[in-house]
C-alpha cells in the first residue's frame, strides 16, 4: 500500500513507536512511504534527536524519498492509507491500526490452494509478472485455502474482522460452466456472497483452471488417446470440456454427454467423443508446474482467443492489492 504519515502524528510523543515500527515495512518494499515534504517530516519531533533509532529512521526516510522518485512501474502501492490522529476507517487510521493493516498480507481467496496456487504461479511466471512473483515469495500477498464456495463466505468475513484497514482480497472461482453464457450454481453464489461483502472476484470464464492447460502441456499428460481428440475440439468445447475426467460411460461402455452439454458436442464425431472418456486425470493441473516451460505467453494467447485479457487483467487486479 502507498502509506502518508500526517506531521500531527509525527509530533505525538505516544506515536513515536508505533511509527518506528512502520519502517520496517517501508524499508522492505512490502509498502511505500508516500513522503510530501521530506524537509518537514525531518523537523518533527519523531524524527528530532541523535539516538539510534531515530538515526536509523532518517536515514529512512532518505533512503524511501530517494527511491520513490526511481519508483517502477508496477501496479502495486495503489491502495492509498493515511495514519493520522482523526481516524476513519479503512482509510484513515491510527498508528495502531497501520501498523495491524499493513503486516495483514493481501488475500486471493481460492478453492484449493495447492492447483489453483500452481495455475497462478503458472500464469505470473507466462506473463513476466516479477512484483507478483516476489510478492508471494515473501507472503506479502497469501492464497487462503476455501475447499469450496461454501466456505467463501466464512473466509471474506474473517479477513474483514481481523483487519481495519482496507480489504485487500480477491475471490479467484472456476465457473463451472457446461457451455458458453452458462450460470452455474457455483457462479450465482459467489456473486451474491462478493456482492453483499462488496469484495471483487474473478470467476474464470473457462469451465475450470485445468481448460486454461495449453495443448502443448497437455501432450504431456501420458494420455495419448485423450489428448489425441481433444485437438478436434472447437475453442468453445475444449473450454467447457471437463479435463479432469472428460465424459463418462453407461453400464454399456457407451460414452455419455450431460444433457446440458448435448447441443455444444453434436457434430463431434462418436469416436472421438468416445476417446475424451476418461479426460485427463484429477492430477492434471500438475502439468502447471511439471510441464511450466510449455506455458508461456504466447501458449495461453492461443489457449484463449476469444479474451486474450482475460489473464492480464487477472493479474492486474491482483497485482493491485499488494
Amino acid at each position: 500500500m502507498r502509506v502518508t504519515i500526517t506531521s500531527a502524528v509525527c509530533q505525538s510523543k505516544p506515536n513515536f513507536e508505533a511509527l518506528d515500527r512502520l519502517i520496517d515495512h517501508f524499508l522492505s518494499g512490502k509498502h511505500l512511504w508516500d513522503i510530501d515534504d521530506v524537509d518537514a517530516m525531518q523537523a518533527s519531533s519523531w524524527l528530532t534527536g541523535d539516538d539510534r533509532v531515530t538515526r536509523r529512521n532518517v536515514e529512512a526516510l532518505e533512503k524511501c524519498f530517494v527511491a520513490n522518485a526511481q519508483q517502477p512501474t508496477t501496479r502495486m502501492h495503489r491502495i492509498a492509507i493515511t495514519v493520522d490522529d482523526r481516524t476513519m476507517a479503512p482509510n484513515h487510521l491510527s498508528t495502531s491500526d497501520a501498523l495491524l493493516s499493513l503486516a495483514t498480507p493481501a488475500m486471493v481467496i481460492v478453492e484449493n490452494e495447492e492447483s489453483d496456487g500452481a495455475f497462478l504461479g503458472a500464469m505470473v511466471r507466462a506473463f513476466r509478472r516479477d512484483a507478483v512473483e516476489y510478492a508471494i515469495h515473501e507472503r506479502w500477498l497469501e492464497l487462503d485455502h476455501a475447499g469450496g464456495y461454501g466456505e467463501i463466505e466464512k473466509r471474506v468475513e474473517r479477513y474483514k474482522a481481523r483487519n481495519t484497514g482496507p480489504v485487500r482480497l480477491l475471490i479467484l472461482a472456476d465457473s463451472d460452466r457446461l457451455f458458453p453464457g452458462h450460470e452455474s450454481q457455483t457462479y450465482k453464489k459467489i456473486l451474491q456472497v462478493c456482492t453483499d461483502h462488496s469484495v471483487p472476484y474473478v470467476l474464470l470464464e473457462k469451465r475450470s483452471i485445468e481448460s486454461y492447460l495449453p495443448v502443448e502441456a497437455l501432450q504431456r499428460s501420458g494420455r495419448r488417446e485423450q489428448y489425441k481428440a481433444y485437438l478436434h475440439l472447437s475453442n468453445p468445447q475444449k473450454d467447457h470440456y471437463r479435463i479432469k475426467s472428460g465424459f463418462s460411460r453407461d453400464r454399456d461402455g457407451t460414452c455419455v454427454v450431460p444433457p446440458e452439454q448435448v447441443a455444444l458436442f453434436a457434430h463431434v464425431p462418436p469416436r472421438i467423443l468416445d476417446e475424451l472418456c476418461g479426460g485427463f486425470g484429477d492430477e492434471a493441473w500438475r502439468l502447471f508446474t511439471t510441464a511450466s516451460d510449455a506455458i508461456t505467453e504466447d501458449t495461453m494467447k492461443l489457449t484463449c482467443p476469444s479474451n486474450l485479457g482475460e489473464l492480464p487483467d487477472l493479474l492486474d487486479q491482483i497485482e493491485a492489492l499488494i
